[in-house]
């Protein structure tokens, strides 16, 4: 055998031979197969291992769970509500119910069911909100108009009763167009999940040998995290609040502040005695990205801005394709950045900076773990373009960042 191995590792890349090596000696030391006993379980065997596991994690809970899915029904200011959606739709969500139910059980499962929020008539109960705006300013896909359904039903669903924050809500949209003439029906209602598998954070901690969590890592964060998911909806107001109840003595709360301003609410010029200033101080001309919106010093999509496993303090965030556009009067003579690319799922962009017009720098492809810096002569600037690209595999994840933007005289 190791003739073999040797014969055929001549003919390998370097990093294959390693392979081959490596899975040789492991096929050397493993036994036989038929010397390895077989434990499949059946179906039947698994379903009963389950839910054994199940009862074990519930029986030390002190009560039953009393959360229901809540349900909104959401009227732009120009729609009236659908004939009988109460009945229509408690008759939509309890199929739907009934059908879980049934393939759980099939498995041998225990059926647990979903606790639908009903009124006394046994129909589901709604909140209903009326928009601020006409049906077209929502019929749109784009995220923006998911997140102002879903901030403009904040008020109602509170005054109602249901924390949105604490409970988990379906919002269904009088958001659609029927043409009686060509008997068409077309839906673009928008996209709005919170809370999912990709838009839930996780927070890294350190343990000690003794199992002491260390919560100093975590503090940050923990501070954080409702203030800038309440910017992600675009809850502007709810995310005020939410930093003003933060202790002065907090380093979290001078993290907070500068978040709460948008890009189209800063200053429009730098002070005039000032020999260098952040961009992500300085209002856009104009601003676009690919994906949310534009966002100084936090990220739309992964809440805080967190590069190479370090949480950054000041960056714009830049979702391939994007541009950002400032005039700067020609006043101006370097620009100092650090580009890169949010840690998560790879993503891969290239950095393009314009003065007045012409592309001046391109970085590389840059991905996670890379930082590339850009240090430019801007000297009679009077219009910057900061782009990032896609780097021609897609935008997904493309989630781009200029880092600690600075203009100095």
């Amino acid at each position: 055998m190791n003739d073999q191995v040797k014969r055929l590792q001549a003919t390998l890349h370097p990093r294959s031979r390693r392979s081959l090596t490596l899975t040789a000696l492991m096929l050397l030391l493993c036994p036989a197969a038929d010397a390895i006993p077989q434990q499949i379980m059946t179906t039947a065997e698994q379903a009963e291992l389950a839910n054994k596991r199940l009862e074990k994690y519930h029986e030390n809970q002190p009560l039953p769970s009393q959360r229901r899915l809540r349900f909104a029904y959401f009227l732009p200011s120009d729609r009236e509500p659908a004939a009988h959606y109460r009945e229509r739709l408690t008759r939509v969500l309890d199929s739907m119910t009934e059908f879980y139910a049934e393939q759980i059980a099939s498995y041998g499962l225990t059926a647990q069911p979903v606790a639908l929020d009903r009124d006394e008539d046994g129909l589901l109960r709604f909140t209903e909100v009326r928009g601020e705006r006409p049906w077209q300013a929502y019929n749109t896909k784009e995220p923006a108009s998911g997140a102002m359904i879903y901030s403009e039903c904040l008020p109602a669903l509170r005054a109602a009763g249901i924390e949105p924050t604490q409970e988990t809500i379906a919002v269904f949209t009088a958001v659609m167009d029927w043409d009686s003439e060509r008997m068409r029906f077309r839906q673009r209602s928008p996209y709005q999940v919170n809370g999912d598998a990709f838009t839930q954070t996780g927070m890294k901690f350190s343990v000690s040998s003794e199992g002491e969590v260390n919560t100093e890592s975590l503090r940050e964060r923990l501070v954080l995290a409702p203030v800038l998911a309440n910017l992600r909806i675009g809850a502007a107001g709810e995310a005020a609040r939410l930093t003003a109840a933060i202790p002065d003595e907090e380093p979290a709360k001078a993290l907070a502040l500068p978040m709460l301003t948008p890009p189209s609410q800063r200053p429009l010029a730098p002070d005039a005695d000032a020999r260098s200033w952040s961009l992500c101080d300085l209002r856009p001309a104009s601003a676009t990205v690919g994906w949310r919106t534009p966002a100084f010093d936090y990220s739309p999509e992964d809440l805080w801005i967190e590069v190479t496993g370090t949480v950054r303090r000041r960056g714009i965030f830049a979702h391939a394709s994007s541009a950002y556009t400032w005039n700067l009067g020609g006043d101006w003579k370097s620009l100092t950045a650090t580009c890169a690319v949010s840690d998560g799922p790879p993503g891969s962009v290239v950095f393009v900076v314009r003065v007045n017009g012409q592309e001046t720098w391109r970085s590389p492809v840059t991905r996670p773990g890379q930082l590339v810096p850009c240090k430019l002569n801007i000297s009679g600037a009077n219009k910057l373009e900061l782009i990032v690209e896609d780097a021609g595999d897609g935008t997904h994840r493309d989630h781009g960042y200029w880092l600690d933007p600075m203009i100095a005289k």
